[in-house]
């Protein structure tokens, strides 16, 4: 389902979005390896009885840099309480995978009562856990990846190896073209917030949910789910095991 791209202005700068439909509200956040296109499959399944939305986090797909550049998750979970202000949305399921999930979770632990229920798919925790030097190092290290290969060559080499075995040459070639899409220095804010020392969600390693859920949550993680992806989930990065009963 393709769906036109929209625009809001918040502090001045682009903010991009996709909606479609109308009824209770639907909010997807994307990861560092796509924007709002990401969702069209999920467009095409909700948007008959939902309103459906979903952001192009900023330096992603077509919305501008933020005016400051972004620090810490707690930065785009921010923004993103302003969108949804900016769109009237008082209260949203919302539904994220890969760091898109850590933005959801802090903007429900944030803001009491803005989402009602949350779907979290491929999440990761941060880099909280790290030593500060070794933060240091990993974001030193992409962004000499970025600055050497560029966004869309860097794409290839990385955001290919996540889709299960046996998808087909076109799917690898959509993740590769949702990933290349990203401006540099949006991904590489993202990815330094995603070192964040500060905010680390305390999401479980075992099957049992020992953090304080601010909504009902359903946790995804597998081999091959949402039509090929395969979740790059390990250690201290994983979010938890598959809920029983979910695909």
């Amino acid at each position: 389902m393709s769906v036109p791209v929209k625009y809001v202005s918040i502090e001045e700068r682009r903010l991009a979005y996709r909606e479609a439909g109308s009824g209770p509200p639907t909010v997807f956040l994307h990861g560092l390896g796509g924007n709002s296109a990401s969702w069209e499959p999920q467009f095409a399944a909700f948007s008959n009885s939902h309103r459906v939305v979903a952001w192009d986090m900023p330096g992603f797909g077509c919305s501008n840099l933020p005016a400051t550049p972004a620090a810490a998750t707690r930065d785009f979970s921010a923004l993103a309480r302003r969108f949804m202000d900016a769109l009237a949305i008082e209260r949203a399921v919302g539904i994220a995978t890969s760091y898109g999930t850590v933005i959801l979770a802090d903007l429900a632990q944030s803001n009491p009562g803005l989402i009602g229920a949350m779907v979290l798919a491929c999440g990761v925790t941060g880099m909280g856990h790290l030593a500060p030097l070794e933060r240091a190092r990993l974001r030193t290290v992409r962004r000499a990846e970025i600055e050497s290969m560029g966004q869309r060559k860097f794409a290839e080499v990385r955001n290919s190896t996540y889709v299960a075995k046996g998808m087909s040459t076109a799917l690898v070639a959509r993740v590769v073209e949702l990933a290349g899409s990203a401006q540099p220095e949006g991904y590489l804010q993202a990815y330094g917030a995603l070192t964040d020392p500060i905010f680390l969600i305390p999401f479980p390693i075992s099957t049992s949910l020992r953090w304080s859920s601010p909504a009902p949550t359903i946790r995804l993680r597998g081999r091959a789910i949402a039509s090929g992806w395969r979740a790059p989930c390990r250690g201290r990065n994983t979010i938890a095991l598959r809920t029983p009963g979910t695909t």
